[in-house]
């Protein structure tokens, strides 16, 4: 099979394992660059869209049906999105994750209202434009400290922890000032934090993760340590549905569980590759299998539903030759006689042959049906 990466960092850790993998399976791998694509989107109805590689200056077309999958590692998301969703919407290539699942997945607002709508369990999260009500967010939250998050932000990266009133006070009207979006959260005083990662509806590796000292924060990006872990089957589900929620198959999910609950954080579109080296989980080999099978899926789904349209199209002709076989009583044909009698009747036999004939009765309109019904 022919998978395409798409990954701005084609030397990373994570690119270079997905590479080697698909290798070992035997499948054809090309990576490519999406901020070095150009998108064409034709003026033509029947879809003439195409996708043009200028890494060498140069708009060089990619054939498209060279490739039966991707599996995306995308960064800078705004543009690269765009290409992932030309490559699946418009090209109709399968992609192991959705541009619009990504997308939802790096806004932060956005993945807590879907997981919540799912009936999961997510942090109190309050958005809100009121410069006055600083007091009453932070009661709404349970109290000081609270959880400052940019909206967009990964590896711990736009998160702060806030644990007086001044200091509250001072950050929001600094973001506010900055037009910086960022939403308020609830301190979740967690005995554990969790990453796992969602392939399909299978939970393929999780690592509980050490908060580093004097940081509230438990990113392995930034120092903290991992141990890998197998999660309670409650857990895995939270996870799976989780990623159902966001529309990713393939995702890193985030848990915070204290003594008494179970919380859904975040959920990872571009998740780390370290948790590849903590659970010794060949966490790429999983990935390319998932791709590889779903693309073939979708390949069969495609042929059984072109054999059912032609079965559809054959019985659908057996029952038109059945309505003339029933009226045989003349009935039927001797209209048809009488409508076109003397006119001379060209069609093609079965045989392809052209063929005129004169209709004067009803034994010429019956010739005529035996002679061009044909089943392909």
């Amino acid at each position: 099979m022919n998978i395409l990466i798409l990954s701005s960092k084609e030397k990373s850790f994570a690119t270079k394992s997905i590479v080697i993998a698909a290798k070992k399976q035997g499948h054809n791998v090309r990576v490519l660059d999406p901020l070095k694509l150009a998108s064409y989107i034709s003026d033509i109805e029947t879809g003439y869209d195409r996708i043009y590689d200028n890494i060498k200056k140069e708009f060089n077309r990619i054939y498209l049906n060279k490739y039966d999958v991707i599996i995306p590692r995308l960064t800078s998301l705004y543009y690269s999105a765009h290409i992932l969703e030309l490559l699946s919407n418009n090209a109709k290539l399968y992609s192991v994750q959705s541009a619009d699942g990504l997308r939802i997945a790096s806004d932060k607002l956005r993945t807590s209202m879907l997981l919540s709508a799912a009936g999961l369990p997510v942090p109190k999260t309050i958005l809100s434009n009121d410069t006055t009500a600083n007091k009453t967010i932070i009661d709404k939250l349970g109290g000081l400290p609270i959880i400052i998050k940019t909206i967009h932000g990964s590896q711990g990266n736009g998160v702060s922890i806030v644990k007086d009133a001044m200091s509250a006070k001072s950050v929001l009207q600094t973001l506010r000032a900055n037009s910086v979006k960022y939403i308020i959260q609830e301190y979740i005083d967690y005995t554990q934090d969790i990453r796992a990662i969602v392939v399909g509806e299978r939970v393929v590796a999780a690592m509980e993760r050490t908060r580093m000292k004097k940081d509230f924060r438990a990113n392995i990006s930034l120092g903290a340590e991992g141990k890998p872990i197998v999660l309670s089957k409650a857990d895995e589900y939270l996870c799976v549905q989780a990623a159902k929620a966001i529309n990713l198959n393939v995702c890193g999910v985030d848990l915070l569980k204290t003594k008494h609950k179970t919380y859904v954080n975040e959920v990872n579109g571009n998740f780390g590759f370290k948790i590849q080296k903590i659970t010794h989980t060949n966490i790429a080999s999983k990935i390319v299998k998932y791709a590889v099978t779903q693309a073939e899926n979708k390949t069969k789904h495609t042929e059984n539903r072109t054999t059912y349209l032609k079965y559809n199209d054959i019985q659908s002709e057996l029952q038109e030759l059945r309505k003339l076989t029933n009226a045989y009583d003349y009935t039927f044909f001797k209209q048809m006689a009488k409508k076109h009698r003397g006119r001379n009747c060209t069609y093609t036999n079965r045989e392809q042959i052209t063929k005129t004939l004169t209709i004067n009765n009803a034994n010429d309109i019956i010739k005529i049906v035996s002679d061009t019904f044909n089943i392909n």
